[in-house]
């Protein structure tokens, strides 16, 4: 898990070096949307960590119907969480940018918003992924996370390295939600084949 989310943070790195050319204005817009960001995703990060021990001990106890019907509802709470905090932040982003931006640097508060705007559209999104991953770690196929982890660097790379050189702070904008739809697409499919096995084990186990 460790090693995870430590090549997550590189391609935010090397993202964070694109948003340093755009200009000051650019990176503290950038800068207080991601600590906003951070709070407000921090509950579906913390669901996705209770269903990686959740995960791994009901598989211990092979209570695999509790894992089932554990996916199904985390799911439905993440997509739920996240469509509410898009409502949110489409109509309080700005004010939220206050904490951290004065009110005069109107610029830096409408970019800001336009951070919080784009990226909660897709939070849903980023809440399938912190519960399909965890859940494939706590299923004991923890470097399986780690292709998804690399489909995440490699989608900010090509964003901080190519598309910023044509379309400059609105790529910026998109990097996020490309993350987490190119991690989505490895970890959707891996945790529905880890389901099919685990259903077949279980068949078999009851013959």
């Amino acid at each position: 898990m460790a090693l995870q989310y430590s090549i997550t943070a590189v391609g935010t790195v090397i993202l964070q070096t694109a948003v340093n050319s755009l200009g000051s204005d650019k990176v503290a817009a950038i800068a207080a949307g991601q600590k906003l960001q951070m709070f407000f995703t921090q509950p579906m990060d913390m669901l996705g960590a209770t269903m990686a021990t959740f995960c791994g001990q009901n598989l211990g106890a092979k209570k695999y119907d509790r894992i089932y019907k554990g996916i199904k509802e985390s799911m439905i709470i993440v997509v739920i969480y996240g469509i509410l905090a898009f409502i949110f932040m489409y109509f309080c982003g700005k004010y939220l940018a206050l904490l951290f931006v004065d009110s005069s640097e109107t610029a830096i508060i409408a970019d800001t918003q336009s951070f919080l705007v784009i990226n909660s559209i897709f939070y849903f999104v980023l809440g399938i992924l912190f519960v399909s991953r965890n859940t494939i770690q706590g299923l004991g196929k923890s470097a399986l996370t780690m292709f998804a982890g690399g489909a995440e660097l490699i989608a900010r790379s090509v964003v901080a390295l190519v598309f910023v050189n044509y379309w400059g702070f609105n790529a910026i904008l998109s990097a996020n939600p490309i993350a987490w739809l190119a991690a989505d697409i490895i970890l959707i499919q891996t945790l529905l084949l880890m389901i099919r096995n685990i259903k077949k084990e279980s068949l078999e186990a009851q013959l």
